[in-house]
């Protein structure tokens, strides 16, 4: 995507002159004072009040410059000084403890400083076209009638479209969260933007003579040009037009909380007070502005974070604090992964250890049974043999007792043959005696 800027088109000063002219204004003013607390005896004369430079230019003439009138009307002995800040040195004040006792700021710059307790919201600006303050922010992309081409936002991709500023809500940023949530990559979704700063030709005519295919407004910006300059209101057509009660002009976009104006965390708390009380009684301002209480709050903080713009433009800086700050939940789900991962890994080797230990032990106490078994079958095999050496000894015994015995009967019966027979024969009788004693050596 190329970002242009005309050789006709030069951001202007408008802001800080519009500022200057409301500090010039002190004494002046188009309300009538509202009797209040005495807080202009508060030892403190000068009030410090910051600006936002990025803020709607319409917003200084609608709403901040009666606003700083009607304050100075209401509190005659104080000195409210007001001072425009751009979007870092407003970043300074909203990090850190600010010289400023009101800031007047959008919804994504007041949840980061809020977020860091430096700021507290007191009272949210209200829209003629919006009754929820809340919900008074968007953006219209229109195209021409008779360009067929485009029916979608989706459409305009590689095109080229204009817008009044790459700093301004209400417009190209909420356009680029639309983006962004459809998944496309909203710094490199368009062919070509021009940024007219609130310069002539504006947006819409950019659009009507065919110099950009595309135009993106805040929203009701299309109907108050349609109101000041007599635009025919078939001369445009709305891409994505969004039906929400909550605002009273087509839009294209969500609908985003409106200027907050803030007080930062060492004001004065009677002052305070006194100033948010003072606000939510001040009369509508001619353009139709009033001051209210807001609630939500933090959906344009998401968006400049998404996008990475405002507050959080950091986050496109290639630091450790800033890959902390992009990938937090990220190194956060790592970092309890990793607990995890540790606990189970202790949890495991104690388990391994215990389950060796008791391997350990059974692979003891089975060696032991085995040893134990071992023996017991060796003397078991040991008792087994000598039964069958004592069984096969009997056996042998028995056999050669019987032919002993009979061989001893013969020899007896031979020796009582001869002597009846035959004379006493000393060498027969040495002989049966002979037998005999062998007869029982060996039984």
């Amino acid at each position: 995507m190329r970002n242009s800027s005309l050789s006709f088109l030069c951001r202007p000063a408008l802001v800080p002159l519009l500022v200057l002219l409301t500090n010039l204004a002190a004494w002046s003013g188009a309300f009538a004072a509202v009797p209040l607390e005495n807080v202009g005896e508060h030892e403190k004369t000068v009030v410090s009040v910051g600006v936002q430079s990025s803020l709607d230019p319409l917003f200084f003439t609608g709403s901040f410059a009666p606003t700083m009138a009607y304050l100075r009307k209401t509190f005659p002995k104080l000195e409210f000084h007001a001072e425009v800040l751009d979007d870092d040195a407003l970043l300074r004040h909203v990090r850190e403890p600010s010289d400023f006792d009101f800031v007047f700021l959008d919804s994504g710059f007041y949840v980061f400083s809020a977020d860091r307790g430096e700021m507290r919201d007191i009272v949210m600006q209200t829209s003629p076209q919006s009754a929820n303050p809340s919900a008074s922010v968007g953006s219209t992309v229109i195209v021409r009638a008779a360009d067929e081409r485009f029916q979608s936002i989706d459409d305009l991709r590689g095109h080229r479209v204009a817008a009044d500023s790459p700093e301004s809500l209400g417009g190209w940023n909420i356009i680029q969260g639309v983006l962004a949530e459809r998944g496309f990559d909203p710094e490199n979704f368009f062919g070509e933007v021009f940024y007219t700063h609130s310069q002539y030709p504006g947006v819409a005519a950019l659009v009507a003579n065919g110099s950009v295919d595309a135009g993106i407004l805040k929203a009701c910006e299309l109907e108050r040009l349609m109101a000041e300059h007599n635009i025919p209101a078939d001369a445009f057509r709305i891409l994505d037009e969004r039906k929400d009660a909550a605002l009273a002009c087509r839009h294209s976009s969500p609908l985003y909380p409106d200027v907050i104006l803030a007080a930062s965390a060492n004001s004065d708390p009677t002052l305070v007070k006194a100033v948010a009380r003072a606000l939510l009684e001040m009369p509508t301002s001619p353009d139709g502005y009033a001051w209210g209480i807001g609630a939500k709050t933090a959906r344009t903080a998401r968006l400049y974070r998404e996008l990475r713009i405002g507050p959080y433009r950091y986050l496109r800086e290639v630091r450790w604090d800033t890959v902390w700050e992009n990938y937090k939940p990220w190194f956060a789900g790592l970092a309890a992964l990793l607990l995890f991962a540790g606990f189970h890994i202790l949890r495991t080797n104690r388990l391994v250890r215990l389950r060796t230990r008791q391997l350990r032990v059974a692979l003891s106490e089975k060696d032991r049974l085995e040893q134990e078994a071992r023996k017991s079958r060796d003397r078991l095999y040991q008792m087994e043999r000598a039964g069958v050496v004592s069984q096969m000894s009997a056996m042998l015994a028995h056999e050669l007792r019987q032919p002993v015995y009979t061989l001893t009967n013969f020899a007896g019966g031979i020796a009582m043959y001869v002597k009846k027979k035959y004379a006493a024969d000393p060498m027969v009788e040495k002989a049966s005696q002979g037998i005999l004693l062998t007869r029982q050596s060996i039984s």
